[in-house]
Order: structure tokens, then C-alpha cells, then sequence
């Protein structure tokens, strides 16, 4: 079992380039939730690179993760939209957490709805 998981993207502070990230307790939590799993966090590399690159590293599972509000970090949406037709079209499950879960409902046809109190 070999799991992509996508990133948020992040501003670091004193540099004005964006980067990728994951919190640091996906790996507690993958360790314990799926042992033995190999899992690779997913950089956000448009929809012309990022299947190619889950496809080169044998990625059979995907997480969207949580992070931006859909429509904030275009590259993003174009990646993560660009791995969930690839995964459907080779029959791959799918995890959406918050954020991957709203984008998998949008491309499925839903509509958000604002939830007010939200964590983030």
C-alpha cells in the first residue's frame, strides 16, 4: 500500500515563496492508523506534473488533506482535482479530510454551504 497525501500550501516567514506542507502528526497518525503502509506526501505541481509524479512513485491510495478553502491556492486545486480524476479513472480509493472532502463533493456536483465556528 503506498498513500499520497497532498499538502496545504504556506507562507514561510522572511521568504516570499510559498511552501508545501503537511503537520508533522500525519506521521504519528499513518503510523498508527495504517502500520506498515508506505505514504509520501504529494507536492502541488499542477495538473500537467502531479500525476505523473504519484504514478512514478507507484502511489495506489490517496488523502486529500485539509488546509486553504477551496478556490484560495489555485495551484492547488488544479492538483489535487488533477489526482482525483486520475484515481478514478484507475479505480483508487479516495480519503478527503475537511478541505479533500469539500473538493470531492464539489467536483462530484454539491455546493458548500458556510459553517460558521469552524476551527480554522
Amino acid at each position: 500500500m503506498r498513500i499520497g497525501v497532498s499538502m496545504r500550501v504556506m507562507a514561510a516567514a522572511g521568504y516570499s515563496e510559498d511552501r508545501d506542507a503537511l503537520a508533522q502528526i500525519w506521521a504519528l497518525f499513518l503510523a498508527v492508523a495504517l502500520p506498515g503502509a508506505l505514504w509520501l506526501p504529494v507536492p502541488n505541481l499542477g495538473a500537467a506534473q502531479v500525476t505523473d509524479f504519484c504514478a512514478g512513485w507507484g502511489i495506489d491510495r490517496l488523502i486529500l488533506s485539509g488546509g486553504e478553502d477551496i478556490g484560495t491556492v489555485p495551484r492547488r486545486d488544479e492538483s489535487e482535482l488533477s489526482l482525483l480524476a486520475w484515481a478514478e479513472a484507475r479505480q483508487l480509493p479516495v480519503l478527503g479530510i475537511c478541505r479533500g472532502m469539500q473538493l470531492m463533493g464539489c467536483r462530484a456536483g454539491a455546493a458548500l454551504q458556510p459553517v460558521t465556528g469552524h476551527v480554522a
